[in-house]
Parts: structure tokens; sequence; C-alpha cells
């Protein structure tokens, strides 16, 4: 017989860093635990976490990095694990990496999705049934690393939005719904783009899609639109 620890509901009640044991009211987040960012309250990553099992931001709640890549680390490996329906912001001024430690299912509604880089850690990424959200990356190089899987919807968007050059993972199980190319410094192809692993639509938004010697065959019924000033090569 197989028995399985379940850890405790950590919610924050105040705004503050994650390590500090008044946000949570007592006791900050140890490995297992599930987490909720509640609403109204804004946590910071100032440490790399120890690995959390759910991680809920509820509604006009933040849950945001502190600007100098700490690892937030995740996963049950079962059911939606990462639920944002408010603001997770791990991008720019607050960077940090966001690291699976199990497979993991997305999902929410409303929320704001903001990485520096996704490491899949080999693992695999999927999404709760109508989700319908963008996930922007701002990483340089190749935002999403240690592949792993994705597998997209048609309704979900991915919009690559740095400011330095990116490139897209050199895998096939990444598994895009739609595609955006929204860098000014460029975003380059490193596999063949078909409808397996391109659902949606493709559009570059700003700088340059360089398909890197790579062929492009979209889904007849969706959409490859280059806009005004933009370039594909």
């Amino acid at each position: 017989i197989s028995v399985q620890a379940l850890g405790a509901t950590r919610t924050s009640v105040i705004s503050g860093n994650w390590n500090s044991t008044a946000v949570w009211g007592g006791t900050a987040p140890v490995a297992g635990d599930n987490v909720i960012i509640g609403s109204g309250t804004t946590v910071t990553i100032n440490v790399n976490t120890v690995s959390i099992n759910d991680i809920v931001v509820q509604s006009a709640a933040t849950l945001q990095g502190d600007g100098t890549g700490k690892i937030l680390q995740y996963g049950t490996g079962g059911g939606e694990d990462l639920t944002n329906s408010g603001t997770l912001d791990l991008s720019g001024a607050h960077r940090a990496r966001l690291r699976l430690v199990g497979a993991s299912q997305w999902g929410g509604s409303g929320g704001t999705w903001l990485l520096d880089t996704l490491d899949l850690n080999t693992r695999a990424v999927t999404f709760t049934a109508g989700s319908a959200f963008t996930v922007r990356l701002t990483g340089s190089g190749t935002p999403i690393i240690s592949p792993g899987s994705i597998t997209g919807l048609s309704t979900m968007t991915f919009d690559f939005a740095g400011s330095a050059a990116q490139t897209l993972p050199n895998t096939s199980n990444v598994r895009f719904g739609n595609l955006l190319a929204n860098n000014p410094a460029g975003l380059t192809l490193r596999i063949a783009l078909s409808t397996t692993n391109l659902l949606g639509d493709l559009r570059v938004l700003q700088g340059t899609l360089s398909n890197g010697g790579f062929t492009i065959t979209g889904n007849a019924s969706k959409q490859f639109e280059v806009a005004a000033g933009a370039r594909f090569l």
C-alpha cells in the first residue's frame, strides 16, 4: 500500500516576500504544500522555493519575482496545479524562473501570464479544456528550456515578446496553439512548423521572424499575418 502525505494549504493574507511567515499568517510554505495567492495581495519570490504542489493566483492577486532570477518550483503530476486568475509576473523587473517538478496542467480565467524562462525540466504542460489565455515569454535566447512537452490548444496563445533575440525550442514536442512573433530583435525557428505543432494562427507583429531554413505549413483555416513594419524571412 502506497501512502502519499498531503501538504498544507498556505494562503497569503498580506503582501510581502515569499519567505515571510507574516505573509502566510504564521507559516511559510514548505515542500509539498499548496499555495494560494489571496485576492488583494502581492507575493514576491525572493528565494528559490521548495517544491510546491498546487499554485492558485486568485483574481486581483499577484505572484511575482524579485528580478534576480529566483526559481519557483512546483508540480504534482496530476490535475490542474497552476491556476492563474490574477497576475503571474516572472519577467523583466520581476524576472524569475518557473520550473516544473512534475507534469503540469495550467488553467484559470482572466489571468495575466508573463514569463521570462519556462523550465520544463523534461516534464509536460497541458491546459485545462476551454483555456484561452496568452502566455508571454520575454527571456532571451530560447525561453522554453529542457523540454519536455507542451500540448497546446487552438485557443491558447504563446507570445514571444522579448527585447533580445529569441528562438523557438528545437523539438516537435512543443505544440503551440496560436504563435506570436512580437520581438523587435527577432524570433528564429529551430524546427519546421506544421499542423502538428502549430494548431492556430501565426502572426508576426514586430521585428523579423526568420524561418531558419525550416518550412512552415499551417492549417488552411488559420491565418498567417505579417504586420506593417514587421518582416518574414
